[in-house]
């Protein structure tokens, strides 16, 4: 057994195990990552599994609720795939959070290992929304800020919102891009591209838009930056947020104020 000691989390107690692919589920409370897998990094990961015969553990943990004694899987969706895709029939070595669920899915949150795909801002800001609605968890914003690496700034504003919220009465989806805007009840997600249509048409979009700017971004970059704020209006600080969150450069930008923002000195918890 090994104790670690995770930024803002209690200690955790590991326990080293191998165990059947058919022990370990995917339980979407504990995944950050939003859509399918990369296939492409399962291929990858799963052409070294049979070449060397070993991937680093996934990290697991025993939910004392389930009667079925499945392990609930907190870090390693891609490396499951490649022992999937490999057809692998032996045993999987794993490493078993011996904690409670409130760690558990602090782990999740945090969990960043060097074969795992970076998640996009809105994954991580997603996640962020989850553990701020964990009532009976209470985690702080420190926690919070640390495992998910949005901003302290960014935990405040999903307080204020969730607060808002529950005085309305109202449910929030989970999608915290959905629930911060007041998107329409009947939005859903359907009409989004995922996975390689998604890849295509940003590559597609990506060169269409070089072509058009030129040389330009090399050279002046403000220009540009007008550019875009005269083509997208308003909508250039959704973007910006979308991709990097609440960033201090973007500050002083005029935009429309969203539901629930607000800075940490309007926080109620602001010390928690």
């Amino acid at each position: 057994m090994r104790m670690d000691v995770k930024a803002g989390h209690k200690a955790t107690v590991w326990e080293n195990r191998s165990v059947r692919s058919g022990e370990i589920i995917v339980d979407d409370h504990f995944r950050a990552r939003q859509g399918e897998l990369s296939r492409a990094h399962v291929r990858v990961l799963a052409s070294a599994l049979t070449g060397s015969g070993t991937l680093d553990p996934l990290r697991v943990w025993k939910d004392p609720s389930r009667t079925d004694g499945a392990l609930v899987l907190l870090d390693g969706a891609h490396r499951l795939g490649a022992y999937k895709a490999a057809k692998w029939n032996g045993d999987i070595p794993v490493r078993l959070a011996l904690c409670d669920r409130r760690t558990a899915l602090l782990i999740a949150a945090g969990a960043n290992s060097k074969d795992k795909l970076s998640l996009h801002y809105s994954e991580k800001a997603d996640m962020a929304w989850r553990l701020v609605r964990e009532d009976e968890a209470r985690y702080s914003k420190a926690e919070i800020a640390a495992a998910t690496t949005v901003s302290r700034r960014t935990v405040a504003n999903m307080r204020s919102r969730l607060r808002q919220m529950k005085e309305e009465g109202r449910e929030p989806t989970g999608s915290w891009r959905r629930d911060r805007l007041d998107l329409a009840t009947d939005w859903t997600p359907e009409g989004e591209l995922e996975g390689a249509a998604r890849d295509r048409a940003v590559l597609a979009g990506a060169k269409a838009i070089l072509e058009a700017v030129g040389r330009t971004a090399r050279h002046d970059e403000r220009l540009v930056a007008d550019m875009l704020e005269a083509a997208f209006g308003r909508h250039l600080r959704d973007m910006a947020d979308y991709l990097y969150g609440d960033v201090d450069e973007w500050a002083g930008y005029e935009v429309r104020t969203h539901a629930g923002h607000m800075t940490d000195s309007d926080d109620e918890d602001t010390d928690f």
